[in-house]
């Protein structure tokens, strides 16, 4: 219950190229995500960055803590995650597909995952059903 209440104010961004700086991530977050930078407290990578080289190698999530648990909610749309799209550093039309999702604890993120795996078996047999008659 702890975790649950040290995390709700947490959001999880994941894909975000690591450029080995906190202002690199802070400007990612207000200037593409266009979260206020007044509603930031901090954010951090989760997990270790074993070498200099990792940069290349799939980034590791970033953590960010926001203000109030309201502004956490709003970015998470209420808990389905929220998809945004961004053309790469050239401004290109390449676009990049970050979700920001709760920073849940893992006995959450597992009951979660099995909701999505339940609502799945559920959508595909409906689809069979459909499908046959």
């Amino acid at each position: 219950q702890e975790e649950r209440v040290k995390r709700e104010c947490n959001v999880i961004i994941n894909q975000v190229p690591e450029k080995l700086s906190r202002e690199s991530d802070m400007q990612f977050l207000t200037n593409e995500c266009h979260i206020k930078k007044e509603d930031i407290i901090t954010c951090f990578r989760a997990g270790r960055n074993t070498n200099s080289e990792a940069v290349t190698s799939t980034p590791r999530p970033l953590v960010v803590k926001l203000k109030s648990k309201e502004t956490a909610q709003h970015w998470c749309d209420y808990g389905k995650g929220r998809k945004i799209i961004c053309s790469d550093e050239a401004g290109e039309t390449k676009e990049r597909i970050f979700w920001i999702n709760q920073d849940l604890n893992r006995a959450d993120r597992e009951a979660q995952f099995f909701l999505r795996e339940e609502r799945r078996k559920r959508i595909a047999e409906k689809a069979r059903t459909l499908q046959n008659s």
